[in-house]
């Protein structure tokens, strides 16, 4: 990756530094979650309450802040309190009432009430990394055929179901990963349109011409079916349930039935990355477009601890992923990226469906509130006016 892209990466949380003295002080109970926490940056760890609070406050003594911000020294906050508002409503209710001053995220149903409240702004942006997508797994019948993969591809009216469930406020996905995602290619977008008349030829085409009594298309006797399994709920976020709900019912307008079990976590994990099962669905956050590799590299097999659900082995895919992630040079990467998105739309190993979008709430009282590159809030410049 480009200097520029390796700063970014190195600035996120998965390559922290820990203090040689925390270390001697804490030993093995320095961690996430605590008891002991550090901090290496503006502000200082003070004290943590497990599910309620983290409350950190200025460190005195920082003064390497980058380049980039509005000032150097100290921050200007004294104190940063974080809560833990696991709550949507109970989020944008905190906001509104102004018991707290900024809230993040805020999520899609809010986000009108948010804007129109003459207190209060939001700081939206999109996320880079890979979008929140249907991996089709071309491992499982009947998504190891092609036509059948294409036409669910086809057959959702994703701009619809999106806008719908999100109220404008994620865009819907044409790439497998992000607009803000380095070497995106942008000349994907409107090139494969919602069409259930090409999605019906295609299961035509695939020998799925006839049907049962509840409507769905049958080969040999054979339903038309694919497995496409939940989480347990407090693992499913940015109501993408309610979105699958809209998927089906599409689906199902095909002739496709999607059944779609509630699998304990052990049993999901077990399953979807065991190859298990026909569609699996998520988003990765990361800056660099080496995401790309982790989805459609044969070597990610999830299996052994990769990310590529689709098991699907294609050498120039491998070729294209393993020459981004080897060269720094921005034409060959722009090429090989570009090529890799473009391909895995072709054989129709993903359904993108919306780009991942940070609202971050705040008082008109806040200033200097910024969000970093890969939308993290970030307090170092921020003061309170009155």
């Amino acid at each position: 990756m480009g200097a520029l892209h390796a700063l970014r990466t190195a600035s996120t949380s998965y390559l922290g530094f820990y203090s040689p003295a925390a270390i001697k002080k804490y030993g093995s109970k320095l961690g996430s979650g605590g008891p002991a926490d550090v901090g290496t940056g503006p502000f200082v760890f003070t004290s943590y309450t497990k599910g309620q609070s983290v409350v950190l406050t200025r460190n005195p003594a920082y003064n390497w802040a980058p380049s980039t911000a509005a000032h150097q020294g100290p921050a200007y906050l004294d104190k940063l309190t974080i809560r833990f508002l696991t709550q949507d409503s109970v989020r944008a209710g905190a906001l509104s009432s102004g018991q707290v001053q900024v809230a993040d995220p805020v999520a899609p149903t809010d986000v009108k009430a948010v804007e129109a409240n003459s207190q209060l702004t939001t700081l939206t942006s999109q996320a880079p990394g890979a979008n929140y997508s249907l991996v089709l797994n071309t491992t499982q019948t009947p998504l190891n055929d092609i036509k059948v993969r294409k036409a669910v591809q086809r057959g959702i009216d994703i701009a619809t179901d999106v806008k719908s469930v999100y109220f404008g406020v994620y865009k819907r996905a044409w790439s497998p990963v992000s607009p803000t995602t380095p070497y995106y290619d942008s000349s994907l977008a409107n090139s494969w349109p919602y069409d259930p008349d090409l999605s019906n030829k295609l299961l035509d085409q695939a020998g799925w011409t006839t049907r049962d009594s509840a409507g769905y298309r049958t080969k040999n006797g054979k339903r038309l079916s694919i497995e496409w399994p939940l989480m347990p709920q407090q693992y499913i976020r940015e109501q993408r349930d309610t979105l699958g709900q809209a998927i089906q019912a599409d689906l199902k307008k095909l002739g496709i039935e999607v059944k779609r079990p509630r699998l304990d976590i052990g049993t999901y994990i077990t399953k979807v990355y065991g190859g298990q099962e026909a569609i699996a669905d998520y988003s990765w956050g990361r800056f660099d477009p080496d995401v790309l590799r982790l989805y459609f590299n044969s070597a990610s097999d999830p299996r052994k601890g990769g990310q590529n659900a689709t098991f699907y082995k294609d050498a120039d895919l491998d070729k294209w992923t393993d020459a981004g992630k080897s060269t720094l040079d921005k034409t060959t990467r722009e090429d090989v990226y570009g090529k890799t998105q473009q391909r895995a739309i072709d054989l129709a190993l993903i359904v993108p469906l919306y780009v991942r979008t940070a609202v971050v709430g705040a008082s008109v009282k806040v200033h200097g509130l910024k969000t970093d590159p890969n939308t993290w809030v970030s307090f170092y410049d921020t003061w309170l006016g009155k």
